[in-house]
């Protein structure tokens, strides 16, 4: 789960979703497909979102849209990613 502005994120295992949330009460403003199995871990840098996909061996991208990711068309194969670092 990740704060940012005034949304939340939150990575859904299951389903295989990033939603985000209004920070105010919690409703819903999208759910979107994370590009992968098990989003294990995401960040967000700026208006980039990198989602770590742990059984898909990948880190796909997406960019913000008015707080909405949306896929770029990155993928970054990397094996059995569990977190997502910004440096």
């Amino acid at each position: 789960m990740q704060l940012h502005g005034d949304l939340v994120y939150v990575a859904n295992r299951g389903p295989n979703t990033i939603s985000v949330l209004r920070a105010a009460d919690l409703s819903p403003v999208a759910e979107v497909p994370s590009g992968g199995d098990w989003p294990r871990h995401f960040a967000i840098d700026g208006d980039r979102v990198y989602v770590a996909n742990q059984y898909a061996n990948t880190v796909t991208t997406f960019r913000l849209k008015d707080g909405v990711p949306e896929p770029d068309g990155e993928a970054y194969e990397v094996e059995s990613p569990a977190c997502v670092l910004i440096m």
